[in-house]
């Protein structure tokens, strides 16, 4: 119609056939645009010098000592729990110094782990590790800290339960549990005995499965980063083995990874209980395959002995990148009131080198001679012995824990249904047509009486120039071909049957045309195709919270709908335009009318230009603003 940059659209012709005055006024926009704890002790001894130090140190700053008096915190023989997969010394590792270093903080001293004000603490609560193996290489040494101070008299079980592994402590009525979720949304990967897969596919925008199983802990401790480090996964829109199902394959990893964070953070924020549940993030557990510390090309954990001694050490096996990921998402939550702990392990893992399985464990099957022989090629460089450094992982974890208390909450809202495409306006190129039942909008042919017809003869007038006329003709050559679609709610239908009314009288009468209505969609075919949607939801494991808070419920859909666009979208080809709020007149205060009048009767316009309606929530419209703008920022024009 025109170019981009200009607005020149050559002589309208405007036929007020419908009362949508309101949608023509919009549609008027929209074609330029087409085109242009109780207590600080927490679970360690009581030291004779104070500790009032602790909560104002950085623990994660500091280094390794030897310290072969006081450490390992238990015994790998004596811990009957401690999974073959970590059990280095069983599987025949001699030199056993990595279990003899002892993190050392700068600024402050750790108090000693002490395993029976632990388990009181835990008395009658649940602590949930939930993640993938390196939550696991936690959750064993949590329990091998604990062991040995459980009372003889006290049963303890560890049983399997789907995705989870549950040990009980009768004594106490206490349970520590991991769920295996490594990507924390649901995923090909889920299954715990068979998820070593070829091609990892995420459904990024579901995490109901796995929450539900974990959302009533007190203690929650998350861990998501290692599996994420594939150079390319499939993201899934849709569920598993639905003909409706999406797919996409994604290379960009922060974006992928960020945005199952957001399903994590939105499913967080607005169901666990904030009086109760106590959670934790764990950074990124850096690996040590390839031998950046100053080894030969090739090396990696094998044989390694020693920790790295240079303080300033990073490796190849962190990526600061997601770290920065996971950290704006908690700050993110802690603006909206809901505090993560984020223990940032990174740096201080990093040092190990030593403590690695290597070739000493048995993951599956037992190493073979021939691969013993070869240990570059079959070293586990990504786990942790035990003891070892996750252990230090436990007690930094408890040391930042200052608080445990309990109480409950309850909500109701549907959240899985936050799935698709809402509240907006976009046109998509390249007609593939759509034939479904014929249904005629009779609303459309009727008449509803209204006799002053001064509604239908406003025109806006722009302060700095003029709005070129409408040409649905040439409108309809621009369109030829192609696919305009409004997607929304019944504002942004009125809106569409703007659009039918402007161009139904240049449509030739030598062609065809039709107006069918298929599941969620109205099409109107012709010589110019146009459809209005309303995406539909419902799930038979939806879970439901009510929650009141507006703005946030919309920032929730409106990223659920940019994450979609940015990686679903042809930039090249496709127009994105985004309708602001059409507001209601239901106040007649607003505009100097007496409590209780509303738009009956009016037959002027406001003439004031400075009136902001009541029923105008800049708020929503700058979140809007917000989303769009971030999608900008990712290479993503929506006007």
């Amino acid at each position: 119609m025109v170019n981009i940059h200009k607005l020149v659209l050559g002589t309208w012709k405007i036929r007020y056939k419908f009362h949508f005055i309101a949608g023509i006024l919009l549609i008027a926009f929209v074609i330029p645009a087409l085109y242009l704890t109780g207590d600080s002790r927490i679970f360690l001894e009581q030291q004779t010098t104070p500790n009032d130090s602790i909560p104002h140190c950085d623990l994660f700053s500091g280094k390794w000592v030897y310290d072969n008096i006081s450490y390992p915190l238990y015994k790998e023989k004596q811990c009957f729990l401690v999974e073959d997969a970590f059990a280095c010394e069983k599987y025949g590792r001699k030199d056993l110094k990595y279990q003899k270093w002892r993190w050392q903080p700068h600024d402050c001293d750790l108090p000693r782990f002490n395993a029976t004000a632990l388990l009181e603490k835990l008395r009658e609560k649940k602590l949930v590790f939930v993640g993938d193996s390196l939550n696991r290489n936690q959750f064993g040494s949590m329990l091998c800290l604990i062991e040995q101070s459980i009372p003889p008299s006290s049963s303890k079980s560890l049983i399997w339960k789907g995705n989870s592994v549950i040990f009980n402590i009768t004594h106490y009525n206490a349970t520590i549990e991991f769920y295996w979720s490594p990507f924390l949304v649901e995923s090909n990967c889920d299954d715990v005995a068979d998820h070593r897969v070829q091609t990892r596919i995420i459904r990024v925008k579901a995490i109901e499965k796995h929450a539900r199983q974990w959302t009533d802990a007190d203690i929650l401790v998350f861990d998501s980063f290692m599996w994420w480090l594939m150079p390319k996964i499939t993201l899934l829109w849709g569920s598993f083995g639905s003909p409706d199902a999406i797919y996409k394959e994604v290379g960009t990893r922060y974006r992928r990874f960020e945005i199952a964070l957001n399903t994590w953070a939105d499913w967080t924020e607005f169901h666990i209980n904030r009086n109760r549940t106590k959670l934790f993030f764990m950074s990124l557990s850096p690996f040590h395959s390839v031998a950046d510390w100053g080894m030969d090309m090739g090396r990696n954990c094998y044989n390694e002995t020693e920790p790295i001694f240079g303080e300033g050490y990073w490796g190849s096996g962190t990526d600061p990148g997601m770290m920065k990921a996971v950290e704006s998402v908690i700050h993110k939550l802690k603006t909206r009131g809901l505090k993560i702990e984020y223990l940032n392990i990174t740096h201080l893992s990093g040092y190990r080198k030593d403590a690695h399985p290597s070739v000493y464990r048995r993951y599956f099957v037992p190493s073979t001679e021939e691969q013993l022989a070869n240990p570059e090629s079959r070293s586990d460089c990504v786990h942790w012995c035990l003891p070892g450094v996750p252990d230090v992982w436990n007690v930094e974890q408890m040391t930042s824990t200052h608080i445990l208390v309990l109480g409950p909450w309850k909500m109701k809202y549907n959240f899985p249904s936050i799935d698709g495409i809402l509240l907006i306006a976009f046109v998509i190129a390249d007609l593939t047509g759509n034939r479904g039942n014929r249904l005629f909008l009779e609303q459309h042919r009727k008449t509803t009486g209204r006799k002053d017809l001064h509604y239908q003869k406003r025109r806006w007038q722009p302060h700095d120039c003029d709005l070129p006329r409408f040409n649905a003709t040439t409108l309809m050559g621009k369109l030829r071909g192609k696919k305009l679609v409004f997607v929304g709610d019944s504002l942004n239908r009125n809106q569409f049957g703007s659009m039918l009314c402007l161009i139904e009288p240049s449509i030739p009468p030598s062609s065809s045309k039709s107006l069918i209505w298929k599941g969620n969609s109205i099409t109107f075919n012709a010589t110019v195709p146009l459809v209005i949607r309303w995406v539909s939801f419902g799930s038979s494991d939806a879970i439901y919270k009510e929650v009141g808070m507006r703005s946030r419920l919309y920032e929730m859909a409106l990223n659920t709908w940019s994450d979609w666009l940015e990686i679903h979208i042809n930039r090249t080809r496709t127009k994105l335009l985004f309708m602001s709020l059409s507001p209601i007149h239901a106040a007649g205060e607003d505009w100097g009318m007496e409590r209780g009048q509303n738009c009956y009767n009016e037959t002027e316009p406001i003439l004031n230009e400075g009136h902001w309606r009541s029923s105008t929530d800049r708020g929503m419209m700058q979140t809007v603003e917000s989303v769009i703008q971030e999608l900008g920022m990712r290479g993503l024009k929506v006007q």
